[in-house]
């Protein structure tokens, strides 16, 4: 396991150097500077780096550390907490189960990865649940989302003058300005959900990688044509689902985003899956760029990929193919 080579005071001033500067990159996302979000990223990536290559208990270090400076600093627990929460102590758990290796079912013995799977399904769980506590916890309803909104977009009128043709003059939001607020607000939470998945798995997959070349793992890296959809996902997408269906406007938009987040790991999965399709084909790289390409042009693609993966868990696609999920070890390229 990662981080076994270092000893206590290795350890311990890791862990205060990861901290400092996972403290810097947040503080400044906190402070507003231009390009917020890249320091915030970086900083969320720092923590899977540390963990991946030093251990989790060295990553937790950092993290108490980055708290306890940010806090001196702002004086605010609360966004202190806010931002610690959702992407430092989660990535604290998902580095912790990405640690946790398992001899494979291959006849070398080999050691492989947790599940990419049930990381996957973790990662969807806690951000549906990340977004809904942060819901409840400040009495976040949909007026108070339809509110900000109002004032980004007077503040993007300041700022970007032209963009009147994009929102409309002030006598246009009876009908187009109220109508916008309203259906951004209603998608509010599950943009919340995917942001925040494609920043924890984009994490994880770069400090895998990272600490792979390094050679600070004693597993290859999983093979990433064999996701496989749980089925505890699809259930709580058709759950998710229901409700969107039935539910009131608000209660809807939060089961949209609940949907969403599994939705997530069922584009994952069939993504998956084509790339074990397209495995041994000539042009393959070729094919799979015109194919992401078009993804990216023609979403409701995505549909199609989510059921994709649906029958491939009901149909066993991939095991009927003659190469069975975990009949041997992780291939050492890691090639997707």
């Amino acid at each position: 396991m990662a981080g076994q080579l270092l000893n206590s005071s290795q350890k311990s001033r890791t862990a205060v150097a990861a901290g400092i500067g996972l403290a810097f990159l947040y503080a400044y996302f906190l402070t507003g500077y231009p390009f917020p979000f890249f320091s915030f990223y970086l900083g969320s990536l720092l923590v899977y780096v540390v963990g991946m290559t030093r251990g989790f208990v060295v990553a937790s270090g950092a993290v108490l550390t980055a708290g306890v400076l940010l806090f001196l600093f702002f004086r605010n627990l609360g966004s202190v907490i806010l931002i610690l929460l959702p992407f430092g102590f989660t990535g604290i758990w998902f580095v912790y189960l990405s640690s946790l290796s398992r001899l494979s079912s291959g006849p070398s013995s080999a050691l492989c990865w947790y599940p990419v799977e049930r990381l996957l399904f973790w990662m969807a769980s806690f951000a549906c649940l990340g977004v809904l506590f942060v819901i409840f916890m400040f009495n976040i309803d949909e007026q108070v989302i339809q509110e900000g909104i109002r004032l980004m977009i007077v503040e993007l009128r300041e700022i970007f003058p032209d963009s009147q043709k994009l929102f409309g003059s002030p006598s246009e939001e009876d009908f187009f300005f109220s109508g916008l607020v309203k259906r951004i607000a209603y998608l509010t939470p599950s943009f919340a959900v995917f942001w925040w998945m494609l920043i924890h798995i984009s994490c994880l997959y770069l400090a895998g990688r990272i600490s792979c070349i390094l050679k600070l793992q004693r597993r290859p890296f999983p093979d990433l044509n064999m996701i496989s959809v749980p089925e505890n996902a699809i259930f709580a997408m058709g759950a998710g689902l229901l409700f969107v269906l039935m539910g009131s406007h608000f209660t809807s938009s939060l089961a949209l985003a609940i949907t969403t987040g599994f939705a997530f790991v069922h584009l994952l999965s069939g993504l998956s899956v084509v790339h074990f399709f397209t495995r041994g084909v000539s042009f393959r790289s070729q094919l799979l760029f015109f194919f992401y390409l078009l993804l990216f042009f023609q979403f409701w693609l995505s549909f199609l990929l989510v059921f994709l993966a649906i029958f491939d868990v009901l149909f066993d696609l991939r095991d009927k193919s003659g190469n069975k999920r975990g009949g041997k070890p992780p291939t050492t390229s890691g090639g997707i």
